[in-house]
């Protein structure tokens, strides 16, 4: 194992509690309580359940921008709640593919202020680049974000993933409360775990 990736990973302490928000099924999330004045949650990759944008929702007042190409809106398991909601048939991915849009474009297009914003992430492979052509401007919108790393386990010895992690932890605060770092444990050998960056 390539420790010199593996050590951006490596979490702290909370500076805050974590709360549980989307239920207790999966895609339920340990979060820092630490959501006051934050505006929106970006939330790509949603297939056909958002229980965790209903709950941000219903608990804290938190709007979603949500996309999927693969996701049709008369599919969602729960409708979209009006003038909190909004949905894209979109990828998020790089530049110029296909049905698809970049975390800058999409968050400059929804919101283009300066205030906080939260990212909750499982596109399946396609976060590390995302997040690695993505703008040091756009991540520092993120004050919370909740990320689904795929094939975590080979990508370890990869430079470019080592750079990614540079990018990030120059910005912010890696934590994984108990019951994720159970889960990181559990699934690292599959090559896939939780994580959650969180901004300090």
């Amino acid at each position: 194992m390539n420790f010199s990736a593996f050590q951006f990973l490596k979490p702290r302490p909370s500076p805050c509690p974590m709360v549980r928000i989307g239920g207790d099924a999966d895609g339920a999330y340990l979060v820092p309580d630490d959501l006051c004045n934050v505006e929106s949650c970006f939330s790509p990759g949603v297939y056909q359940y958002k229980n965790f944008e209903d709950d941000l929702f219903a608990s804290y007042g938190i709007s979603s921008h949500l996309c999927d190409y693969s996701a049709n809106l008369e599919e969602l398991q729960t409708p979209l709640i009006e003038g909190a909601q909004t949905f894209q048939k979109l990828w998020l991915d790089l530049d110029g593919l296909p049905n698809s849009i970049t975390l800058d474009k999409w968050v400059a297009s929804l919101e283009p202020g300066n205030y906080d914003c939260m990212l909750q992430m499982d596109i399946e492979g396609a976060e590390y680049r995302t997040l690695f052509t993505a703008s040091a401007a756009t991540i520092k919108r993120f004050r919370i974000m909740v990320i689904e790393l795929h094939a975590l386990h080979p990508a370890l010895f990869s430079s470019s993933l080592i750079s990614l992690f540079l990018k990030l932890v120059a910005i912010l605060w890696v934590v994984l409360g108990k019951q994720m770092l159970c889960a990181f444990n559990r699934r690292l050998q599959s090559g896939r775990t939780s994580y959650l960056i969180y901004n300090f």
